[in-house]
């Protein structure tokens, strides 16, 4: 036998889509960098799992963005998929599919919230989400564990960590 209550309305399309803008925009307010006390056990975490994948397969650039690319460029070249943004690019072939999802896998064990992994000058950063309009976070590996990069601007900050890891804090262009 039917219900002789009220039965639930459709929303309209515009109505879903701006619930959806919403509730990015909030979970992107709600990002914060790591706090301090995170930062050991992360790049722990980053040396155990992320790091010798990103050696293994020479990631140059890594993304995951939901609803957006995913992108990874490496020895192998550049290949991305994923929204409109995407379609004058090299898609994805079937192994590097699999070592984009070696990546990912890698990220995800281990546990630590990453945005993107970009290699420059021989340095792995490891960006964290936030939702500073000021500022970008990075963990960052680098080749010589004696001194951070050169600060190029007076709000960049390198913080060292131990070993060859650092957090970074640049201008948010």
């Amino acid at each position: 036998m039917r219900s002789s209550g009220p039965t639930p309305a459709r929303l309209p399309r515009w109505i879903v889509l701006r619930a959806a803008v919403l509730a990015s925009l909030i979970a992107a307010a709600c990002a914060k960098p790591p706090d301090p006390d995170e930062w050991l056990a992360d790049v722990g975490r980053l040396d155990t799992d992320v790091l010798p994948v990103v050696e293994a397969l020479k990631v140059t650039f890594y993304l995951l963005e939901p609803g957006r690319c995913r992108m990874l460029d490496y020895t192998r070249g550049n290949y991305r998929d994923g929204g409109p943004a995407c379609k004058d690019v090299v898609l994805f072939d079937a192994e590097a599919r699999g070592d984009f999802d070696r990546m990912t896998a890698a990220i995800e064990r281990s546990g630590v919230a990453v945005e993107r992994v970009l290699r420059l000058d021989g340095w792995v950063h490891v960006r964290v989400p936030d939702s500073s309009l000021q500022y970008n976070w990075a963990y960052v590996y680098g080749p010589d564990p004696a001194s951070a990069p050169q600060a190029t601007l007076p709000a960049e900050q390198w913080t060292h960590i131990r070993g060859r890891w650092w957090f970074h804090r640049e201008h948010d262009d």
